[in-house]
């Protein structure tokens, strides 16, 4: 009976005995007696893209490191140092602690476009492991230009004229590419596909046309080309302005009219105007076809030259002429005015026999210098007005000489008389009439005694 009742309480006891055993086992013997950790990557490089001129960093980090760690390029290894000898570019970026064998690449540069491989070298019990990544390298455009103009310069065109300019993006990987903008608009009419040149290993430059039929309302437009890459965080561009070239406006004179009057001693201030043209008109003043005044200005939408002088005899009818011309006109443009000056005679000469008999008739001369309008003469003797003839010519200079002639018989009595002429100016001046605008002339009388 004993021995029957002992075999359940046997079993219970050699079961928990088992149980214990097996939990000692785990957690003890079997912990202790745990295989050594192979080394391993905590983090392995990734292919990028890197701009040239930029620094980049390939990472490796390696768990349970046993043991050397370096990298290679395209197969050639670099060495377990951190400084890379033949390398000057390249580091590695180490903190063994962690485990950390980072690859800096500084300044990159096209031939740095590889395959690299971070590579943990065998130890005892480990086995060497490898993780490799592609590094791409992209290039910016060198230079983005229009061809034959600098960024901000200006296009001279006549309306109508066809002009084609091509923008070029130099010596970039992969191509960049362009379009064409006008006043930040893009356009696509009357511009050609992208073509595609090689410029070196792996290097394109890339062009476009635009052909340029300007219209007047095109003139100070804005043409942009502008280039978009890869490597470039924004797109660039080179501009130039539109000058749409036209021919200015006629000349208008302002100071004097056709009809006016001025008198010698006046300071009369010829201005000549020409609105619009582009470029403004260039204006010259002329005195009878001989140059007298290049001094013009420009202003807003017009040109202006003032010339400025004071009258005197030569300028009775002499034709100051103004001309404006551009780049564009074939002939210049002119308006013109003929000057109406009065002006006195500056001297008086008597000629004629200076000794006489009496009882002679004697022919005595009068002649004036150059005046406007032309002087009257009339002979005086004591006092008493004389008959006489009269005639009038014009001066090569400007003006009227008047040549008067009297004869008269020498009586005992007039014997070392004196004769006197009287040649007296109509001096003729022009007014507007208060409030009629309608103008009359109106005469004074002034006599030079001789």
């Amino acid at each position: 009976m004993e021995n029957g009742n002992c075999a359940p309480s046997c079993f219970q006891k050699l079961l928990v005995f088992v149980i214990t055993w097996c939990i000692i086992c785990r957690c003890g013997f079997v912990t202790a007696t745990k295989l050594p950790t192979q080394q391993y990557f905590l983090q392995t490089p990734k292919d990028l893209t890197a701009v040239e001129g930029t620094t980049v960093d390939l990472p490796c980090q390696v768990g349970a490191l046993a043991g050397d760690v370096q990298w290679s390029k395209d197969g050639f290894l670099l060495g377990f140092d951190a400084a890379i000898p033949g390398y000057v570019r390249y580091s590695m970026i180490v903190d063994a602690s962690k485990g950390i064998y980072n690859l800096r690449i500084h300044n990159v540069q096209m031939d740095d476009e590889a395959e690299y491989q971070c590579q943990v070298g065998p130890a005892p019990n480990n086995q060497p492991i490898r993780a490799h990544a592609k590094v791409s390298v992209i290039v910016p455009p060198k230079a983005l230009e229009i061809r034959g103009y600098k960024n901000g310069s200006t296009v001279e065109m006549k309306e109508g004229q066809k002009l084609s300019i091509q923008c070029l993006a130099k010596n970039s990987k992969p191509a960049t590419q362009l379009k064409w903008l006008r006043n930040g608009i893009e356009i696509t009419k009357d511009t050609t596909p992208l073509r595609e040149e090689d410029a070196g290993p792996n290097l394109k430059t890339t062009t476009t046309s635009l052909t340029l039929s300007p219209k007047l309302d095109d003139n100070g437009a804005i043409y942009s080309c502008v280039g978009e890459h890869k490597a470039l965080s924004r797109s660039i561009r080179t501009n130039v302005f539109l000058s749409v070239l036209f021919p200015p406006g006629p000349p208008q004179i302002e100071g004097y009219h056709d009809g006016d009057i001025v008198q010698v001693g006046d300071k009369l201030n010829l201005a000549c105007i020409s609105r619009g043209g582009n470029p403004p008109a260039r204006l010259i003043w002329f005195k009878n076809d001989e140059q007298v005044d290049v001094t013009y200005s420009t202003g807003g939408r017009e040109a202006t030259n003032t010339h400025t002088f004071t009258v005197g005899p030569k300028d009775n009818k002499a034709v100051y002429k103004c001309e404006a011309s551009n780049v564009v006109t074939n002939q210049p443009l002119i308006s013109s005015v003929r000057l109406n000056v009065l002006f006195a005679p500056t001297k008086v000469t008597i000629s004629g026999p200076k000794e006489v008999r009496v009882g002679d008739s004697i022919t005595l001369s009068c002649q004036t210098g150059a005046s406007n309008p032309p002087v009257e003469v009339s002979w005086v003797v004591d006092g008493r007005p004389m008959m006489s003839t009269q005639s009038v010519t014009e001066d090569a200079a400007g003006g009227w000489v008047t040549s008067s002639n009297v004869t008269v018989s020498v009586s005992r009595q007039e014997s070392g008389h004196g004769y006197n002429h009287r040649p007296q100016l109509a001096r003729e001046r022009c007014r507007d009439c208060w409030g009629t605008g309608e103008r009359k002339r109106f005469f004074e009388k002034q006599e030079i005694e001789c």
